[in-house]
């Protein structure tokens, strides 16, 4: 029996001697091994305390967490974790399941544990982003961290593991790559040209200039100046003597997001422009133009044209005209005269 006394723990044993008709009492001082026991047993129930207040605030949240010991055995996982690996496994792990016997029906999976957890118990903390899983199985992309679990004295004790599915994300971040570098083919590829824009007010709000976001390589073709004089600067700046008409026009698109197709020549430029301009977003405008200078010139060389054969076309038919009533008077002065006439006439017939 155990009797404490003065602060000690004392354990008794009791050994009867009936021949000669007393006992024997042995005792030995315990008082450090139940010390040892209560802090083993405080420690315990502490650690159990922790993995219910990790578990509790990890459940139903899209964490993983998990820990091993140096001979990769589970001290701990939450239920996410646990889910996962039967998910990536098709196994049911528990608290001193070996994490390398978990995955030895997959030994390429296998030896991606070993050696991140491994460098872990090695004492190495890593950030790493991996595709884990079998093709054929259940194959996703995590992002996790692993952090060496040392003891008091800095000793590595274990390793933890802390993750996130990002799958979704992985793949959205394709797209968006997929999609840009469609965006960026057709940008740089089309014949078109194309600048964004945001428009610049003054104090009044009223639009008064712009300012070059992004351009295509066609813009540079179009108007001859070069992206890295163009972007980031105003349209005042860099073409200080251009039509007034831009800023205004531009500045209804950028304010009200009303599209507009407009065709103005630009002095600055001695160029013509047909552009369509719409609002992608509050207070910017994208221009899509080309250059119709050459359209242009062949249409006011074609009016001209026309305005020169109308003039030439009434000189021709007036003189006919005239021509017709001289025509007329000789005839009449033959009639008179009693001769034949010189003239036939056989239109008036």
């Amino acid at each position: 029996m155990d009797v404490e006394c003065a602060g000690r723990v004392y354990s008794f044993v009791v050994a009867p001697i009936p021949e000669a008709g007393y006992v024997n009492l042995y005792g030995r001082d315990i008082t450090e091994r139940k010390r040892a026991e209560e802090a083993l047993r405080q420690s315990e129930e502490r650690l159990r305390q922790a993995h219910k207040l990790l578990e509790a605030v990890t459940k139903g949240a899209e964490v993983i967490v998990a820990a091993v010991d140096t001979s990769f055995r589970y001290i701990f996982f939450n239920e996410a974790y646990q889910e996962e690996i039967k998910r990536l496994t098709g196994k049911d792990i528990g608290i001193g399941s070996s994490m390398v016997e978990t995955f030895a029906h997959l030994p390429e999976q296998q030896a991606v544990v070993v050696e991140q957890w491994s460098r872990t118990l090695q004492g190495e903390s890593a950030t790493s982003r991996i595709e884990f899983g079998d093709p054929g199985r259940y194959r996703r992309v995590y992002s996790v961290r692993h952090t060496p679990i040392r003891d008091a004295g800095g000793n590595v004790v274990g390793a933890g593991e802390v993750a996130f599915d990002v799958t979704e994300q992985v793949r959205a971040e394709e797209a968006l790559r997929e999609s840009e570098a469609r965006y960026r083919a057709l940008f740089e590829g089309m014949t078109e040209g194309f600048a964004l824009h945001e428009i610049i007010c003054d104090e009044q709000g009223q639009p008064c200039d712009y300012r070059f976001l992004e351009i295509n390589p066609s813009f540079e073709r179009l108007t001859g100046l070069r992206r890295e004089d163009v972007v980031g600067k105003a349209h005042n700046e860099i073409l200080p003597n251009d039509s007034p008409l831009w800023v205004q026009v531009y500045g209804q698109v950028a304010l009200t997001g009303q599209p507009i197709h407009i065709e103005n020549y630009s002095p600055a430029l001695k160029r013509h422009y047909e552009v369509f301009a719409y609002q992608p977003v509050p207070r910017q405008f994208a221009a899509l133009f080309m250059d119709v200078t050459q359209r242009k010139q062949m249409e006011e060389t074609l009016r001209a044209t026309n305005e020169e054969l109308t003039r030439f076309n009434r000189a021709m038919v007036g003189r006919e005209l005239r021509m017709i009533e001289l025509k007329k008077e000789v005839n009449a002065l033959c009639e008179r005269a009693g001769q034949p006439l010189r003239y036939s006439l056989d239109f008036e017939k």
